[in-house]
């Protein structure tokens, strides 16, 4: 990783998610990554109402590993731009009905 050019900014978005969940390297470091990958498999949005139910909790999935990157402690946070390559992340997650953004 060396080689390559920092990127300035990292946005973590749902297929990023999909793929660290898919790497042990992110899945050691950050274990709530875990069995996101099958959580992607399984849900398809729209449809009727089973899939709905499969797409919220989906999504209920996803914010809620966004929450616990924003909420890491400072090493994590710096691990976690080192394997990614990045001099920020940018993360967007919802709690209740507020949307916060955190950028590190």
């Amino acid at each position: 990783m060396a080689d390559q050019a920092v990127k300035r900014l990292v946005h973590i978005e749902d297929g990023l998610l999909i793929t660290m969940s898919g790497s042990p390297q992110y899945v050691s470091q950050f274990p709530f990554l875990a069995g996101l990958q099958a959580r992607a498999k399984t849900a398809n949005s729209g449809g009727c109402s089973a899939c709905s139910r499969n797409s919220a909790a989906r999504s209920s999935a996803f914010n809620a590993a966004k929450a616990a990157i924003a909420g890491m402690d400072g090493d994590n946070k710096r691990k976690l731009k080192e394997l990614l390559n990045a001099g920020e992340v940018r993360v967007r997650y919802t709690e209740g009905n507020k949307t916060y953004e955190r950028t590190f």
